[in-house]
């Protein structure tokens, strides 16, 4: 069993990972050792980190431009280039006195940072990351690893008649080459307000009964 336990040094929790044998409940390997400097305040993380894939399981984090493979050991597999604009490794190395330190100092600069989601799809990645304070997502095409779209809001043209999505939830998961968002039924509808029949019909699609109905969930199936 692979036990992720995070980047606070606790006890005698030196890694960020463990692989614990049922049988005998020993570690039996432990990987990505924990930067004492960091673990005193970047221990925050994403809702998504890691990635099953035929090839051996992948994982990312908010604060690494890496992407590892885990299998047989761990090793990295994608360096990811932001805009040019990654956390240099001199700013982790300055002192921070806590997380909310951490983030002000952050937000002082230009910097692009956090891979919340990666998708791994016949034709292209998808990864999201943070830029100027918003939830962004990049298309990158496997063969020549260069990013064909970049983009903070989306359309639903198929069921939700041209419902654009202006600001990625703060919550999306990744589940193998599909990107799942919840949306909140009540923003939908509100978005047509004063257009009568699109509203009423949005509606329909989706069985609303008021401000209090659970999300639904859009599903973005990756080529």
């Amino acid at each position: 069993m692979l036990l992720y336990v995070g980047n606070e040094k606790d006890g005698q929790n030196a890694y960020q990972m463990r692989v614990i044998d049922l049988n005998s409940g020993k570690t039996v390997a432990e990987y990505m050792k924990i930067d004492p400097d960091k673990a005193s305040y970047l221990h925050v993380h994403a809702e998504n980190i890691f990635l099953d894939q035929p090839s051996g399981l992948l994982y990312y984090n908010l604060f690494d431009d890496m992407i590892y493979q885990i299998k047989d050991g761990i090793k990295p597999v994608y360096k990811v280039n932001l805009l040019d604009k990654n956390i240099p490794a001199s700013f982790y190395r300055n002192k921070y006195k806590n997380v909310m330190v951490f983030f002000q100092e952050l937000f002082r600069h230009d910097y692009a940072y956090g891979i919340g989601i990666f998708l791994k799809g016949q034709k292209n990645y998808l990864l999201s990351y943070y830029y100027n304070h918003q939830c962004r997502m990049a298309l990158i095409d496997t063969e020549s690893r260069q990013s064909i779209a970049d983009f903070y809001a989306m359309k639903e043209d198929i069921k939700l008649l041209g419902y654009t999505i202006e600001k990625l939830p703060d919550k999306v998961y990744g589940n193998g080459d599909e990107l799942i968002l919840p949306l909140l039924p009540s923003e939908i509808v509100r978005s047509f307000n004063g257009e009568g029949r699109k509203q009423d019909a949005i509606k329909q699609v989706l069985h609303y009964t008021g401000e209090d109905q659970n999300p639904v969930l859009f599903v973005l199936k990756l080529k």
